[in-house]
């Protein structure tokens, strides 16, 4: 198993900028899920990225985002091919398969279907992986605003595995989620797993019906 580091991990101040350039108003609107009109139109990549780019609007990217290339949109992004090496700063929805070595950056819901191997996610709303697929969050740092949800988290060869629950206005925020403000495991916690709840971190073991809810 490769133990490489993502690079420019995320740091505290990053995240107080984050969270200054959003106001809890503002919040309050992400989080809460209300009827709106979703814009269908997207540039279509029909090949990977390689390089950088930046679109005002929606992106769909049939290939990969390969190593070095670098995807800032004001919309949502589809990669259907997966991440390797990618920076992704979309301020809409991002929809992967899966994600290494990467930087993400989300100011709605990140969804993958399979796998999050050692990156550095940082997203306003929450993260979802597929469940009672194997899908696995493994190394590096995942922080959300909402919830984290996967199959497993860890791995016994991976160095720590960081998942965080941040926002400095938790309180005010208000959310229909039931899995609001909760990091759900559906299958197994492997060792070397760091876990936090808006500071504090969580102690945590494995229950027999393979589900661990963390709040």
């Amino acid at each position: 198993m490769n133990s490489e580091e993502p690079k420019d991990a995320l740091n505290q101040e990053e995240i107080n900028q984050l969270l200054q350039a959003i106001t809890p108003a503002e919040n309050a609107e992400i989080l809460k899920p209300k009827p709106q009109k979703r814009d269908e139109s997207f540039l279509i990549i029909s090949a990977n990225l390689t390089d950088d780019l930046k679109h005002d609007g929606n992106v769909r990217i049939s290939g990969k985002m390969l190593r070095g290339s670098q995807l800032e949109a004001t919309g949502s992004v589809e990669v259907l091919g997966g991440i390797i090496g990618g920076t992704l700063t979309a301020g809409g929805m991002i929809t992967t398969p899966f994600i290494e070595f990467s930087r993400i950056r989300c100011r709605d819901s990140l969804l993958v279907s399979r796998t999050i191997f050692q990156s550095d996610i940082l997203c306003v709303g929450g993260i979802y992986l597929a469940p009672n697929t194997g899908s696995a969050i493994i190394g590096g740092i995942t922080k959300s605003m909402i919830t984290i949800q996967t199959d497993i988290l860890g791995h016994p060869l991976s160095e720590t595995t960081r998942v965080e629950l941040i926002t400095s206005s938790a309180d005010n925020l208000e959310s229909n989620d039931p899995n609001f403000r909760q990091i759900v495991i559906f299958n197994k916690i492997r060792p070397s797993v760091y876990i936090s709840i808006y500071g504090e971190e969580r102690e945590f073991q494995n229950n027999l019906n393979g589900i661990n809810i963390i709040s």
